[in-house]
């Protein structure tokens, strides 16, 4: 159901079902506050009602959302947010498997996407990266190509506190212009 079809069917039910004689309510409420157990809203008359969240995702409401609630006999529960700028969560036991079965997976977040864990492993046939910019922070690093490592670069500086070895079976260094080697002692042979 979209976010206007919802809003249309609880501004209809609302005019239906506001009756306070009944206790019956099911329409939009703004949320106040909210608390271990649930949160405060606000009906369109301006009463305060504390309700139960039965959504079927967790998701935990910010002061100023919008829900759709239902009242029966003074029991509230929120049943859907039509407009929200909470937070949803999926915490779930055991192991989980995410698989767009025949299509591509998707993972997008407007202001950015985070992956936390003791251990991140990337299995795939091919990987390509493209960002306008990178930082790489690493205790160690380590790799092996088992191929060849190709790079093209606009300018390169490496800045190495230590000692910088490099063993290879033939090294060819090729230049058009200048080449310099600067240091207090030069060993050749």
């Amino acid at each position: 159901m979209s976010l206007q079809a919802a809003q249309d069917f609880a501004s209809r039910t609302h005019k239906l079902t506001d009756k306070k004689s009944h206790g019956l309510y099911l329409g939009p409420a703004s949320v106040l506050d909210v608390t271990a157990s649930g949160a405060f809203v606000r009906l369109p008359d301006g009463e305060t009602l504390h309700v139960r969240l039965a959504f079927v995702v967790a998701y935990v409401p910010a002061e100023g959302d919008e829900l759709l609630v239902t009242r029966s006999e003074g029991a509230g529960y929120a049943i859907g947010v039509l407009n929200g700028k909470g937070r949803t969560c999926l915490d779930l036991p055991g192991d989980v498997a995410i698989r767009a079965r025949g299509g591509n997976l998707s993972l997008t977040g407007d202001r950015g996407v985070t992956i936390e864990s003791q251990e991140v492993q990337i299995l795939t046939g091919a990987m390509k990266v493209v960002a306008d910019a990178a930082v790489h922070k690493l205790g160690s690093l380590v790799e092996r190509v088992r191929g060849s490592l190709s790079q093209h670069l606009g300018s390169k500086n490496t800045v190495v506190d230590g000692r910088d070895t490099t063993k290879a079976r033939d090294i060819s260094l090729l230049t058009e212009e200048t080449v310099a080697v600067n240091g207090k002692r030069i060993h050749l042979g």
